[in-house]
């Protein structure tokens, strides 16, 4: 994880954030704050959005659960919080990847008629 930027008042925060090939994390987990994520290489796949690849972007209301995650090809995002801190609160309940989610994002409505599914990438 590489801080771009981190505004001294308000606390958001603009991430890059990568990962090599198998990371996976199978928790759910919320913020106090709006998240967005944009994919810039490779592949992540998260079940409440679905098999995100590069383009891909997903909007997280404040305290809305989403995850887990999981990467076969490892990956690399753009990650912002807006209107404060992105701090994780994760509860213990455990949940199993799903691989192959089909991409639904969530976007503000706006949005919603630039969201289409991108095309197949493997890690080998």
């Amino acid at each position: 994880m590489q801080t771009l930027r981190e505004d001294p008042v308000t606390r958001e925060i603009t991430i890059l954030y990568s990962a090599l090939p198998f990371r996976f994390m199978e928790k759910r987990w919320t913020h106090q704050h709006v998240q967005e994520m944009y994919v810039l290489a490779s592949e992540y796949s998260i079940n409440d959005v679905g098999v995100m690849r590069p383009g891909a972007y997903a909007w997280w209301e404040p305290e809305h659960l989403h995850g887990p995650y999981g990467s076969l090809s490892g990956f690399m995002m753009l990650i912002r919080s807006c209107g404060g801190p992105l701090k994780n609160v994760i509860p213990d309940e455990r949940v199993v990847v799903d691989y192959n989610a089909p991409y639904r994002p969530l976007l503000p409505p706006a949005m919603a008629a630039l969201a289409h599914p991108t095309n197949s990438l493997r890690a080998w």
